[in-house]
Protein backbone atom coordinates (compact mmCIF):
# COMPACT_ATOMS: atom_id res chain seq x y z
CA UNK A 1 0.00 0.00 0.00
CA UNK A 2 2.76 2.41 1.03
CA UNK A 3 4.66 1.55 -2.12
CA UNK A 4 1.58 2.35 -4.21
CA UNK A 5 1.13 5.69 -2.42
CA UNK A 6 4.76 6.60 -2.96
CA UNK A 7 4.36 5.83 -6.65
CA UNK A 8 1.27 8.05 -6.91
CA UNK A 9 3.11 10.89 -5.17
CA UNK A 10 6.08 10.45 -7.51
CA UNK A 11 3.81 10.58 -10.58
CA UNK A 12 2.07 13.65 -9.17
CA UNK A 13 5.39 15.40 -8.53
CA UNK A 14 6.51 14.50 -12.06
CA UNK A 15 3.35 15.97 -13.53
CA UNK A 16 3.74 19.14 -11.48
CA UNK A 17 7.39 19.43 -12.52
CA UNK A 18 6.43 18.93 -16.19
CA UNK A 19 3.65 21.52 -15.84
CA UNK A 20 6.13 24.00 -14.36
CA UNK A 21 8.52 23.40 -17.27
CA UNK A 22 5.71 23.87 -19.81
CA UNK A 23 4.53 27.07 -18.11
CA UNK A 24 8.11 28.38 -17.95
CA UNK A 25 8.70 27.51 -21.61
CA UNK A 26 5.46 29.15 -22.74
CA UNK A 27 6.13 32.21 -20.60
CA UNK A 28 9.71 32.44 -21.87
CA UNK A 29 8.52 32.03 -25.45
CA UNK A 30 5.94 34.81 -25.04
CA UNK A 31 8.57 37.09 -23.51
CA UNK A 32 11.07 36.36 -26.29
CA UNK A 33 8.37 36.68 -28.96
CA UNK A 34 7.50 40.15 -27.70
CA UNK A 35 11.06 41.30 -26.99
CA UNK A 36 11.98 44.00 -29.53
CA UNK A 37 15.40 44.27 -31.12
CA UNK A 38 16.11 47.76 -29.85
CA UNK A 39 19.74 47.87 -31.00
CA UNK A 40 20.30 47.19 -34.71
CA UNK A 41 23.70 47.96 -36.19
CA UNK A 42 24.45 47.82 -39.92
CA UNK A 43 27.91 47.04 -41.31
CA UNK A 44 29.11 47.16 -44.93
CA UNK A 45 26.50 49.53 -46.37
CA UNK A 46 28.04 52.22 -48.59
CA UNK A 47 25.34 53.40 -50.97
CA UNK A 48 22.38 52.99 -48.62
CA UNK A 49 21.74 54.42 -45.19
CA UNK A 50 21.52 52.30 -42.07
CA UNK A 51 17.83 53.13 -41.78
CA UNK A 52 17.13 51.97 -45.36
CA UNK A 53 18.79 48.60 -44.68
CA UNK A 54 16.76 48.19 -41.48
CA UNK A 55 13.53 48.93 -43.34
CA UNK A 56 14.36 46.35 -46.00
CA UNK A 57 15.19 43.48 -43.65
CA UNK A 58 12.70 44.33 -40.89
CA UNK A 59 9.89 45.75 -43.00
CA UNK A 60 7.14 44.90 -40.46
CA UNK A 61 7.08 45.57 -36.69
CA UNK A 62 6.67 41.82 -36.01
CA UNK A 63 9.90 41.09 -37.89
CA UNK A 64 11.81 43.22 -35.42
CA UNK A 65 10.95 40.93 -32.46
CA UNK A 66 13.82 38.74 -31.27
CA UNK A 67 12.29 35.25 -31.47
CA UNK A 68 10.58 35.84 -34.81
CA UNK A 69 13.77 37.29 -36.30
CA UNK A 70 15.92 34.47 -34.90
CA UNK A 71 13.60 31.69 -36.15
CA UNK A 72 13.26 33.31 -39.56
CA UNK A 73 17.03 33.68 -39.87
CA UNK A 74 17.72 30.06 -38.87
CA UNK A 75 14.92 28.17 -40.62
CA UNK A 76 13.43 30.30 -43.41
CA UNK A 77 15.05 31.36 -46.67
CA UNK A 78 16.38 34.90 -46.47
CA UNK A 79 14.64 37.73 -48.27
CA UNK A 80 15.93 38.60 -51.72
CA UNK A 81 16.62 42.19 -52.76
CA UNK A 82 17.90 43.41 -56.16
CA UNK A 83 20.18 45.91 -54.45
CA UNK A 84 21.68 43.54 -51.83
CA UNK A 85 23.75 40.52 -52.85
CA UNK A 86 23.68 38.96 -49.38
CA UNK A 87 23.31 39.76 -45.70
CA UNK A 88 23.96 38.00 -42.40
CA UNK A 89 22.41 38.53 -38.96
CA UNK A 90 24.50 38.13 -35.82
CA UNK A 91 22.43 38.19 -32.62
CA UNK A 92 24.44 39.68 -29.76
CA UNK A 93 21.67 39.59 -27.12
CA UNK A 94 17.88 39.29 -27.19
CA UNK A 95 17.84 43.06 -27.69
CA UNK A 96 20.76 43.51 -30.08
CA UNK A 97 21.62 42.31 -33.60
CA UNK A 98 24.34 43.20 -36.12
CA UNK A 99 23.54 43.16 -39.86
CA UNK A 100 26.46 42.51 -42.22
CA UNK A 101 25.55 43.61 -45.73
CA UNK A 102 27.13 42.96 -49.12
CA UNK A 103 25.63 45.47 -51.50
CA UNK A 104 24.99 45.16 -55.20
CA UNK A 105 26.88 48.26 -56.39
CA UNK A 106 25.05 50.84 -58.46
CA UNK A 107 27.42 52.04 -61.20
CA UNK A 108 25.03 54.36 -63.02
CA UNK A 109 21.47 55.40 -63.71
CA UNK A 110 19.19 56.52 -66.53
CA UNK A 111 16.25 58.91 -66.49
CA UNK A 112 13.07 57.13 -67.56
CA UNK A 113 9.38 57.87 -67.00
CA UNK A 114 10.03 60.61 -64.46
CA UNK A 115 12.28 58.42 -62.30
CA UNK A 116 15.95 57.59 -62.00
CA UNK A 117 16.57 53.90 -62.62
CA UNK A 118 19.85 52.63 -61.14
CA UNK A 119 21.74 49.70 -62.62
CA UNK A 120 24.65 47.48 -61.58
CA UNK A 121 27.75 46.49 -63.58
CA UNK A 122 25.68 43.90 -65.49
CA UNK A 123 23.11 46.54 -66.56
CA UNK A 124 20.50 45.06 -64.21
CA UNK A 125 18.04 47.62 -62.83
CA UNK A 126 18.23 47.35 -59.04
CA UNK A 127 16.56 50.55 -57.85
CA UNK A 128 13.97 53.11 -58.93
CA UNK A 129 13.89 56.54 -57.30
CA UNK A 130 12.62 60.04 -57.91
CA UNK A 131 15.86 61.49 -56.52
CA UNK A 132 19.51 61.19 -57.50
CA UNK A 133 22.12 59.31 -55.50
CA UNK A 134 25.23 61.42 -55.10
CA UNK A 135 28.26 59.94 -56.84
CA UNK A 136 26.28 57.75 -59.27
CA UNK A 137 26.49 59.12 -62.85
CA UNK A 138 23.48 59.47 -65.12
CA UNK A 139 24.03 58.00 -68.61
CA UNK A 140 22.76 60.31 -71.34
CA UNK A 141 22.61 60.31 -75.12
CA UNK A 142 20.68 57.11 -75.84
CA UNK A 143 17.05 56.00 -75.97
CA UNK A 144 15.77 52.90 -74.17
CA UNK A 145 13.08 50.29 -74.58
CA UNK A 146 10.69 49.62 -71.68
CA UNK A 147 12.74 49.41 -68.48
CA UNK A 148 11.64 47.03 -65.73
CA UNK A 149 13.01 46.71 -62.20
CA UNK A 150 15.01 43.49 -61.85
CA UNK A 151 15.69 43.21 -65.59
CA UNK A 152 18.55 44.36 -67.81
CA UNK A 153 18.44 47.67 -69.65
CA UNK A 154 17.84 47.41 -73.38
CA UNK A 155 19.12 50.46 -75.26
CA UNK A 156 18.42 51.23 -78.89
CA UNK A 157 22.17 50.84 -79.43
CA UNK A 158 23.22 48.15 -77.01
CA UNK A 159 26.88 48.11 -78.12
CA UNK A 160 27.30 51.82 -77.31
CA UNK A 161 25.47 51.41 -74.01
CA UNK A 162 27.85 48.57 -73.08
CA UNK A 163 30.76 50.97 -73.61
CA UNK A 164 29.09 53.50 -71.31
CA UNK A 165 28.46 50.73 -68.79
CA UNK A 166 32.14 49.72 -68.90
CA UNK A 167 33.16 53.35 -68.40
CA UNK A 168 30.82 53.70 -65.40
CA UNK A 169 32.33 50.60 -63.80
CA UNK A 170 35.91 51.82 -64.40
CA UNK A 171 35.11 55.22 -62.87
CA UNK A 172 33.64 53.67 -59.74
CA UNK A 173 36.51 51.24 -59.35
CA UNK A 174 38.87 54.23 -59.52
CA UNK A 175 36.87 56.14 -56.92
CA UNK A 176 35.93 58.85 -59.43
CA UNK A 177 32.43 60.11 -58.67
CA UNK A 178 31.22 61.42 -62.01
CA UNK A 179 28.00 63.39 -62.31
CA UNK A 180 27.18 62.20 -65.81
CA UNK A 181 28.35 60.09 -68.74
CA UNK A 182 27.45 61.05 -72.28
CA UNK A 183 27.65 58.65 -75.22
CA UNK A 184 26.82 59.51 -78.81
CA UNK A 185 25.65 57.27 -81.62
CA UNK A 186 29.04 57.60 -83.31
CA UNK A 187 30.61 55.98 -80.20
CA UNK A 188 32.08 59.14 -78.68
CA UNK A 189 32.23 59.11 -74.87
CA UNK A 190 32.70 61.78 -72.23
CA UNK A 191 32.05 62.20 -68.54
CA UNK A 192 31.59 65.16 -66.25
CA UNK A 193 32.98 65.64 -62.74
CA UNK A 194 31.96 68.91 -61.14
CA UNK A 195 32.93 71.66 -63.61
CA UNK A 196 35.28 69.45 -65.64
CA UNK A 197 34.19 67.73 -68.84
CA UNK A 198 36.47 64.88 -69.90
CA UNK A 199 36.27 63.96 -73.59
CA UNK A 200 37.46 60.39 -74.21
CA UNK A 201 36.79 59.95 -77.90
CA UNK A 202 35.91 56.39 -78.89
CA UNK A 203 35.82 53.38 -76.57
CA UNK A 204 39.44 52.34 -77.12
CA UNK A 205 41.86 52.50 -74.14
CA UNK A 206 39.06 53.50 -71.75
CA UNK A 207 40.85 52.32 -68.63
CA UNK A 208 44.08 54.08 -69.62
CA UNK A 209 42.26 57.33 -70.38
CA UNK A 210 40.47 57.27 -67.03
CA UNK A 211 43.84 56.61 -65.36
CA UNK A 212 45.25 59.73 -67.06
CA UNK A 213 42.39 61.82 -65.70
CA UNK A 214 42.83 60.26 -62.25
CA UNK A 215 46.45 61.42 -62.23
CA UNK A 216 45.42 64.95 -63.21
CA UNK A 217 42.59 65.43 -60.69
CA UNK A 218 44.68 67.26 -58.11
CA UNK A 219 46.23 69.57 -60.72
CA UNK A 220 42.85 70.43 -62.23
CA UNK A 221 41.41 71.18 -58.80
CA UNK A 222 38.37 73.48 -58.93
CA UNK A 223 39.03 74.74 -62.45
CA UNK A 224 36.28 74.79 -65.04
CA UNK A 225 36.71 73.59 -68.59
CA UNK A 226 37.20 70.62 -70.90
CA UNK A 227 39.99 68.04 -70.80
CA UNK A 228 40.62 66.32 -74.14
CA UNK A 229 41.89 62.75 -73.81
CA UNK A 230 40.52 61.64 -77.18
CA UNK A 231 43.99 61.55 -78.76
CA UNK A 232 45.38 59.04 -76.25
CA UNK A 233 47.70 56.42 -77.70
CA UNK A 234 49.23 53.68 -75.56
CA UNK A 235 52.52 53.90 -77.48
CA UNK A 236 53.10 57.43 -76.18
CA UNK A 237 52.04 57.56 -72.51
CA UNK A 238 53.98 60.80 -71.83
CA UNK A 239 52.15 62.83 -74.48
CA UNK A 240 50.50 66.14 -73.64
CA UNK A 241 46.76 66.59 -73.35
CA UNK A 242 44.77 69.73 -74.00
CA UNK A 243 42.77 71.37 -71.25
CA UNK A 244 40.60 74.26 -72.45
CA UNK A 245 39.64 76.66 -69.67
CA UNK A 246 36.05 77.71 -69.97
CA UNK A 247 36.56 81.26 -68.76
CA UNK A 248 39.73 82.32 -70.54
CA UNK A 249 39.25 79.90 -73.45
CA UNK A 250 42.98 79.31 -73.38
CA UNK A 251 44.51 75.97 -74.21
CA UNK A 252 46.99 74.42 -71.86
CA UNK A 253 48.99 71.29 -72.34
CA UNK A 254 49.15 68.99 -69.34
CA UNK A 255 51.59 66.11 -69.39
CA UNK A 256 51.27 63.09 -67.12
CA UNK A 257 54.54 64.08 -65.43
CA UNK A 258 53.23 67.57 -64.64
CA UNK A 259 49.95 66.17 -63.34
CA UNK A 260 51.53 64.01 -60.66
CA UNK A 261 53.93 66.65 -59.32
Amino acid sequence: MKKHQRKKKSVKRGRIFLLVIVIAAVTGGIILWNTPLSEIHVHGAAQYTEEEIKQLIFSKPSEQKFLYAWLRDKFIKKKQFPRILSYELEFKTIHSVDIYVRENRMVGCVSYGGSYLYFDKDAMIIESRTNRFEGVPIVEGLAYEEIVLGQKIKADSNEIFQNALRLADILQNRGIYADSIYCSYDNQLEFCVGKIIVKLGDSSYLEEKVTEYYAMQETLGEREGTLYLDNYRSQNPNQGFVFKEKTAQEEETLSENDAVK
